[in-house]
Formats: structure tokens, C-alpha cells, sequence
């Protein structure tokens, strides 16, 4: 949820994202507990997840200023 009148920004972080990566936070120190997987590579791939997400928020962004005018 934005604050009134904010644009989204850092500090605006959503309940629901936060309990997902906390979550995500948990399963990478219980997998690096069990030794189960190569957690590297698990980490690349939420490192590309997230960069994924950064570029469709901007775009996001980018396409409700472009409504606005």
C-alpha cells in the first residue's frame, strides 16, 4: 500500500512482501542447516527473482506517472 500522495519508494514495503521474504529467509538458513542443496545457486535465483520484480515495479511506476499526465 502507498502512503497518500507518495510515489513507491524504499520505505514503503508491503506487509505481504515482507512475510514472503522472511519466509524465503528461513528456507535458505534451514537449507544451509541440512546442507541439502547447493544454496548458491538458490541464491542466484532469487537475486535474479528479485531483479526481475525491481524491473516490473519500475515499469509499473513508469506506466501509472504516464497515466497521470
Amino acid at each position: 500500500k502507498l502512503r497518500e500522495g507518495g510515489i513507491r519508494g524504499q520505505g514503503d514495503i508491503e506487509v505481504e512482501d515482507f512475510a514472503q521474504a522472511t519466509t524465503i529467509a528461513l528456507i535458505f538458513v534451514n537449507l544451509k542447516a541440512l546442507n541439502a542443496v547447493n544454496v548458491g545457486v538458490l541464491e542466484e535465483v532469487a537475486l535474479a527473482t528479485s531483479v526481475v520484480k525491481g524491473l516490473f515495479d519500475l515499469q509499473n511506476i513508469s506506466t501509472e506517472q504516464n497515466s497521470t499526465l
